[in-house]
């Protein structure tokens, strides 16, 4: 098939999927890639017959007018979408099979509006919905500056009528898809609730040649907390948690990250970290290999994010031979087997010190579930299983025609 893709993202979860379909799907079928950003992108060039990026210059204020950005929004995405109907024309005059959309990034994670003027069957990958806008606590997840709470308090019916606009905007790109799929029931649930559509489960993968067991890297006593440095992922929790450990057996937290960083909650990590008496490192934007041997030294990997729809990071390290330890919610109870690969634990502080005290001590318990779940990825968690469905899935979009 002559298949074209659209993405448009940050560092994540839901690159390295794009990143690995496309990989794949090249095997067998030739694949174009559309893109706003093909900075992270290079290395599956040789993977795709072409890659046509195009630029979106957002228009904002500069400090201290910054505040007034939510107006901008408006005409940014009115902008934005012109573009992506640019998009869709040049893709409409290509003899392409079927579109592959994943989700863009502008402001939020969204559904292109590319979709509505697709002339071609459309397949898009929903990792989650918009959940700032159904899931209203994230806000205060980080804690705003006086100065911050001012204005939001006083722009707020401003802000809230950009939600409206923008979710209805997202829902409206989502009804004119073809065919929804994504990442876990959890998500297909939410997104049923959220767009009142039915998605498919299209569970993902993990490449078990580059995360695996490595026999000459010795484990330290340490622990790591994988994902994007913002309040949802729970690193500030995880550090609360290993505070309440016994000195003698507390471990050094490394968190990993992609390239995007906040300063004032890593900040704020510093601070809870100093106040808690645990040791904490950053690591920023490092290498698949990086990340791999990363796992490969640490006691367990611990995942304390906040409702995540499925999240890569607990496979990766279970193909690395580490067990995990995770809050008991959304998408990582479908990827953890409690006392087979890890534990779930349910969001309080003091059970998660626990669990994480218990399983520090038992160095034969922790060996016992690295290896059942490097076992469980190799049989259940390959990208070839993956993208075997994926195609299954195509081929039920094209006999929709």
């Amino acid at each position: 098939m002559r298949i074209t893709t659209f993405i448009s993202t940050v560092p994540g979860g839901s690159l390295r999927t794009f990143k690995e379909y496309v990989r794949l799907l090249s095997r067998d079928n030739d694949i174009d890639i559309y893109t706003l950003n093909d900075s992270y992108l290079y290395d599956i060039k040789e993977y795709v017959d072409n890659i046509y990026s195009f630029k979106f210059e957002y228009l904002f204020f500069k400090r201290p007018f910054g505040f007034l950005n939510i107006f901008l929004n408006f005409l940014n995405l009115f902008r934005l979408d012109r573009l992506y109907h640019r998009i869709a024309n040049l893709i409409n005059r290509e003899n392409y099979d079927i579109a592959f959309i994943h989700q863009s990034y502008y402001l939020y994670i969204h559904c292109p509006g590319i979709v509505r003027f697709l002339k071609i069957p459309c397949v898009y990958y929903c990792q989650e919905p918009v959940r700032l806008f159904y899931e209203r606590d994230l806000i205060f997840l980080k804690k705003m500056s006086a100065k911050e709470k001012f204005f939001y308090i006083f722009l707020k019916p401003f802000y809230m009528l950009f939600a409206i606009f923008f979710k209805l905007y997202d829902a409206f790109n989502i009804k004119r898809c073809n065919f929804l799929l994504c990442n876990s029931y959890y998500s297909k649930n939410y997104i049923l609730n959220a767009y009142h559509k039915e998605a498919e489960v299209c569970y993902l993968g993990v490449d078990t040649n580059k995360f695996k067991p490595l026999t000459d890297v010795k484990k330290e006593n340490l622990v790591i907390s994988v994902g994007h440095l913002e309040p949802r992922k729970g690193h500030d929790f995880v550090i609360k948690a290993i505070g309440k450990i016994p000195f003698n057996l507390r471990p050094k937290i490394i968190i990993v990250y992609p390239c995007y960083e906040d300063i004032e909650y890593k900040n704020h990590l510093k601070i809870i970290a100093e106040k808690n008496n645990v040791c904490l490192e950053f690591f920023c934007g490092i290498s698949d290999e990086e990340l791999m041997v990363l796992y490969n030294k640490a006691k367990l990997t611990v995942c304390a994010f906040v409702r995540e729809a499925f999240g890569l990071i607990p496979l990766e390290s279970l193909a690395c031979g580490t067990p995990v330890l995770a809050v008991n919610e959304a998408g990582l109870k479908e990827s953890i087997i409690h006392n087979k690969t890890g534990l779930l634990v349910e969001r309080d502080i003091e059970k998660f010190s626990e669990a994480l005290c218990y399983l520090l001590k038992e160095d034969k318990l922790r060996e016992e579930m690295g290896e059942y779940g490097r076992q469980y990825v190799l049989e259940k968690w390959s990208w070839e299983s993956s993208v075997d469905e994926l195609k299954k899935y195509f081929l039920k979009c094209l006999n929709k025609k």
